[in-house]
């Protein structure tokens, strides 16, 4: 094969490896977006059932 033909391929086959590894970071990136979201949205969750809870004591407490 002629030195530019495997340059050429060369070349093609690490801008593959590159995109490849851009998709692999966009990905990852991704995942930990939808981690942190779903982590905060169940904090929140559990925030607001504390709170409830201790209003519905300090409710209790006030009927005694």
């Amino acid at each position: 094969m002629p030195p530019a033909a495997d340059l050429a391929r060369t070349e093609l086959e690490n801008t593959l490896a590159a995109e490849s590894e851009i998709v692999d970071a966009d990905f990852a990136a991704e995942t930990v977006e939808l981690v942190c979201s779903r982590t905060l949205d169940e904090a929140s969750s559990a925030v607001i059932q504390i709170a409830q809870t201790q209003a519905q004591r300090v409710l209790g407490l006030s009927r005694v």
